[in-house]
């Protein structure tokens, strides 16, 4: 009897700290289109040129642990042969660095589906605010075709829970929505 009623209590309370309507587990992209590097040889040595393209943000406001293994981008657009891309994680007090230590996956271009798809080698847990950017290898002939397509965020792979809460949502990663001014970005 106590365990059904401490059980009871758990669940009222855990009910109770997200009122009706709360937005519990969250996704937000963010295009963005900033060369990370200048130095055209080693472009052309690494097959084009490093472009951060956004960052992705998933918010966990619940007690669970939710882990994400994997997800995919589809591309709409103009056909693209191939697309290098990497995702790495962004910690909150770092400038962005596209370095192995920060990698989380390697994505690999399904040509035949046009998408962009990202596994993990080990289950990423998810905290209450998880910061991601993704980083493109751009050759330059493929760069104005990707300026005017669009990404968007296939669910299919995302745990159940951020499945149910884009139910009724998409997400997509668009660069002809960027102001112009942010095409010409670069870092040194």
């Amino acid at each position: 009897m106590k365990y059904v009623i401490g059980c009871g209590i758990l669940a009222y309370t855990i009910a109770m700290s997200f009122p009706l309507g709360a937005t519990v587990y969250e996704i937000h992209i963010n295009p963005q289109w900033v060369k990370l590097d200048t130095d055209s040889e080693k472009a052309e040595r690494f097959g084009g040129s490093w472009i951060l393209a956004g960052d992705i943000v998933f918010k966990n406001k619940s007690p669970n642990v939710i882990k994400l293994d994997a997800f995919d981008l589809q591309w709409q657009g103009a056909p693209l042969e191939h697309l290098s891309a990497t995702l790495f994680k962004k910690d909150e007090h770092d400038q962005i660095m596209p370095i192995q230590e920060h990698v989380i996956s390697d994505g690999y271009w399904s040509q035949k589906e046009q998408t962009l798809k990202f596994r993990f080698d080990q289950k990423y847990a998810l905290s209450a605010l998880n910061k991601f950017y993704l980083v493109f290898t751009v050759p330059k002939d493929i760069e104005d075709t990707l300026k005017t397509g669009t990404f968007s965020l296939n669910k299919r792979h995302l745990p159940y829970q951020y499945q149910r809460a884009l139910r009724n949502k998409s997400l997509n990663l668009s660069y002809a929505t960027i102001s112009p001014n942010a095409r010409l970005c670069t870092t040194a």
